[in-house]
């Protein structure tokens, strides 16, 4: 099974952030992988979810310290970030360094009837249109049961959501 691996960077400051900036984060990584990895991976949970008129392919990821949306998704949607400037740096496997500008906050993913909302990172995604990380995960208190392919979420009105992928069909 073939990962790459993307390290991200932020800028760290001397100074703290204002209360309305996003949380920068100094060293983290995102694993992306395609969809026909993804069916007979042991570790990873997938889904297919509405995001507003389109379904989409989301990868959860626990080994991602953010959340990313796909530019090509992004152009679909003709989607308005909320912020704009370098706000995160991701590191390609070959060294190079890619930075993220757009990020768009709060955005609806509905799950079974349920809403959690997102921050997004705008990023180069080939075979996912949203990657969940950590920030999302730990937001919602996801477990995340491998074998079984199922991940358990707690809403924001502290409703409890399962999702099981499925082997070999993969999105849902």
């Amino acid at each position: 099974m073939a990962y790459s691996n993307l390290q991200s960077r932020a800028p760290q400051s001397a100074h703290s952030q204002p209360s309305n900036q996003p949380p920068r984060n100094n060293g983290g990584r995102v694993y992306v992988m395609r969809k026909e990895e993804a069916e007979d991976a042991p570790n990873v949970v997938t889904g297919t979810f509405p995001f507003f008129t389109q379904s989409v392919d989301i990868l959860f990821d626990s080994g991602a310290t953010h959340s990313f949306i796909s530019a090509k998704l992004v152009e679909t949607l003709g989607l308005d970030p909320t912020q704009k400037s370098s706000l995160l740096t991701v590191m390609l496997p070959n060294g190079k360094t890619v930075a993220c500008k757009e990020l768009y906050e709060d955005y609806p993913m509905k799950m079974y009837e349920c809403e959690f909302p997102a921050n997004l990172y705008k990023f180069e995604l080939t075979d996912f249109e949203i990657i969940l990380g950590m920030d999302w995960l730990a937001k919602y208190q996801a477990q995340i049961d491998c074998p079984k392919r199922k991940i358990t979420l707690r809403g924001p009105n502290e409703e409890k959501v399962v999702h099981r992928g499925a082997r070999g069909l993969g999105w849902g």
